[in-house]
């Protein structure tokens, strides 16, 4: 039995998943296993960006609020905003509703879960042991229940850029002076620095700027993940079966105003190297952009929110490549004993050299 929002088993009927590990749709229920989409790259490609700007404001950007009926139990599920893919409110069955989605932009691609949920859930016990300082309770926590499978909207900006600066071009000279120390006059030498005026051109190309398109968890949290592009295929809901999937927060414009100011140190530094000198000064910047182009990907995200004395703490799994980050909580008593620990052995060393 087919269906459109799930595919089904046709030995017993259960909803297929996606298996990081096969890389196929597997039944849970049987362990029978189906051949998936076939994974292309074919349309995984950059999109004019300064085309989509102009044509944006007649594109339907609303959020996407989503009813889909479960072909198991039977039942509407009504999906959280803004998201696409999750699993059944009343009887947990996996469901995708991307084809109901009325956003003008959609993925063009995928980058596919390569870790699975028990890898995952190890990944994060190693990375909690490794963290020094944390409570002892907290490196006991049960965490298998809570981590769920995500996919989160990615926006990929490449452009190049020609800045016209103005600035100063500092050059480093010496003097030699006098002073007096210990009743004795030695000759010490002074660090100076004469200033020029500079101006000049720089070019510089950008591939990928990153700018993390969800909402529904910390950036800084998104920031730190480390994805390889070249792996995502085509967009296909059989990589999306048993996982979430969520529609971008952050708009299209928005996303590349902030990749311009994700661009603007390694701007700055093209500059410094231009000017020369010792130091350097930027007065002015004025930065042209050509070749803009835009894709919107889905990576993968192993993720939950675990509480530890009654304070949430969200902690992730990339997906990809199996390295854990999070929020963590501190012991205050471990940090405590470390400090008294340094005050004895300072006080220690006074008292030894002292004697």
């Amino acid at each position: 039995m087919e269906n459109f929002y799930t595919r089904l088993c046709k030995n017993c009927g259960s909803a297929l998943v996606f298996d990081p590990q096969k890389q196929k749709l597997v039944c849970p229920a049987c362990g029978t296993e189906y051949e998936a989409d076939e994974m292309k790259g074919e349309n995984v490609v950059e999109l004019d960006l300064m085309d989509t700007l102009k044509a944006i404001e007649q594109y339907n950007e609303d959020d996407d609020k989503l009813v889909v009926h479960c072909p198991n139990c039977g039942a509407d599920s009504e999906f959280p905003a803004n998201v696409v893919a999750t699993h059944c409110q009343y009887c947990g069955t996996p469901l995708t509703g991307s084809t109901l989605s009325q956003r003008t932009l959609r993925p063009q691609g995928i980058v596919p879960f390569a870790i699975t949920h028990d890898a995952a859930v190890m990944a994060f016990r190693k990375w909690l042991q490794s963290l020094w300082f944390l409570p002892n309770k907290a490196k006991k926590l049960k965490l298998e229940e809570t981590m769920q499978g995500v996919y989160r909207p990615l926006w990929t900006f490449d452009f190049k850029t020609t800045t016209r600066y103005t600035g100063e071009r500092g050059e480093h000279y010496y003097v030699t002076k006098t002073r007096r120390v210990n009743g004795k006059t030695e000759t010490y030498q002074e660090r100076k620095t004469r200033w020029y005026p500079a101006a000049g051109t720089v070019h510089v190309a950008f591939d990928d700027i990153l700018v993390p398109a969800s909402n529904r968890m910390s950036k800084a949290l998104q920031e730190e993940c480390r994805w390889n592009l070249e792996n995502a295929v085509d967009y296909s809901e059989d990589m999306i079966r048993g996982f979430d999937e969520e529609s971008y927060d952050v708009r299209l414009r928005p996303a590349f105003e902030e990749s311009q100011e994700k661009a603007k140190p390694q701007i700055q530094s093209a500059i410094r190297r231009d000017i020369g000198g010792d130091e350097q000064r930027i007065s002015s910047m004025d930065t042209s952009y050509a070749d803009l182009s835009y894709k919107l990907l889905l990576v993968p995200y192993w993720s939950a929110t675990y509480r530890f004395k009654g304070k949430p703490y969200t902690y992730i799994v990339n997906g990809q490549t199996g390295v854990a980050h999070g929020e963590r909580p501190w012991s205050v008593v471990k940090i405590t004993f470390l400090i008294l620990a340094i005050l004895a052995i300072v006080i220690g060393l006074y008292i030894m050299f002292n004697q």
